[in-house]
């Protein structure tokens, strides 16, 4: 998997088939509507949020940061180390929770987080640099 979209070339590499090596994290993880799109096609459910609401949460901090040179399939691939820090964020009807106490819920957490070789930021799906706050953040 190296994007919100399967690749046509490389079916082993569809995030459906991820499906069956995660299987044990109960973390909830919240990001915005766009992004997850492509999680909910793999059967996710997302939980709206009506009202604004503030929550404690963890966000994460690119410390180290280290681009390829060369394209792989496509992409300039992208190395980070983060550290997570904890604040408080008013989220409103513009973000969804993802909860993961569910079927297939796995999945986030192999395109979600940062250092995984699979994620979304690995792939430059999610552009960062060193310094930048993500747009993903884990519900306390």
């Amino acid at each position: 998997m190296h994007s919100t979209l399967d690749p046509s070339e490389n079916k082993k590499k569809r995030l459906e088939n991820l499906i069956p090596s995660l299987s044990k994290c109960r973390r909830v993880l919240v990001h915005t509507l766009k992004d997850l799109n492509r999680l909910k096609l793999l059967g996710l459910k997302l939980e709206s949020i009506n009202e604004k609401v503030n929550y404690s949460v963890e966000q994460y901090v690119i410390e180290e940061y280290f681009k390829e040179k060369m394209k792989y399939e496509g992409v300039y691939m992208q190395k980070v180390k983060s550290k997570t820090e904890k604040i408080n964020l008013a989220i409103d009807n513009n973000w969804l929770i993802l909860n993961m106490d569910q079927r297939n819920s796995n999945l986030a957490i192999e395109v979600l987080e940062p250092e995984a070789p699979n994620s979304f930021v690995s792939y430059s799906v999610i552009p960062t640099f060193q310094g930048d706050v993500l747009p993903i953040y884990r519900l306390n």
